[in-house]
């Protein structure tokens, strides 16, 4: 096959391929941008706020029924006083 003829080959089939590759890359490129800067904006409020970013990310993992559901309870200003809330209350200590 010349190399002609293969390059022809070659764009017919693999063109349309490479096409949905790239764009795949892309959009998971995006995703990971978007995650990035929402981390990077966590990190720093809990900076502006006197908070350890590490153990502010730790207790949301650890916390994460709680903080499905009641998510304004755990922003990095008043996180705090939920979990204080959480250790008082009779069920965190049955």
């Amino acid at each position: 096959m010349s190399p002609q003829v293969r390059l022809i080959v070659h764009q017919t089939h693999s063109g349309p391929l490479m096409d949905q590759l790239k764009s795949w890359a892309t959009a998971q490129l995006d995703e990971r941008k978007r995650v990035g800067d929402l981390f990077m904006s966590l990190i720093h409020t809990c900076r502006l706020n006197g908070i350890n970013p590490f153990h502010y990310l730790t207790e949301l993992q650890q916390h994460a029924g709680d903080l499905a559901q009641h998510p304004r309870d755990w922003m990095p200003w008043n996180y705090r006083a939920t979990l204080q809330g959480l250790s008082a209350s009779p069920a965190a200590t049955a």
